[in-house]
C-alpha cells in the first residue's frame, strides 16, 4: 500500500470508530433502547435453543451444543441488526 491508501484506510477506521462510540453512547443513555437490544439478543439465543433442541431431539444441552447454539445465535442477532 501507499501513503494515500494508508491515509484513506486510517480515516475510514477513525470514522467507524467514532460511529461505534456514538452508537454505544446512545445505547448507554437510553434505557429503552438498551433494553430493546438486550431483548433482541436474548430472543436470538432463545430462538436458536428452540431450533436446535428440535433438530437434535434433545431436552438437555451439553457444553458443545451450547457453544454451537451461542455462535449461531450471535450470527442471528447480527444479521437481524444489519438487515436493511
Amino acid at each position: 500500500m501507499n501513503k494515500k491508501t494508508d491515509s484513506l484506510l486510517s480515516s475510514k477506521d477513525d470514522m467507524n470508530s467514532r460511529v461505534i462510540k456514538k452508537f454505544f453512547k446512545i445505547i448507554k443513555e437510553d434505557p429503552g433502547l438498551y433494553y430493546g437490544y438486550q431483548a433482541n439478543i436474548a430472543m436470538a439465543f432463545q430462538d436458536e435453543v428452540d431450533n436446535y433442541r428440535k433438530m437434535w431431539g434433545s431436552k438437555y444441552l451439553n457444553k458443545n451444543k451450547l457453544h454451537v447454539i451461542s455462535n449461531v445465535a450471535a450470527k442471528t442477532f447480527l444479521n437481524r441488526l444489519i438487515k436493511e
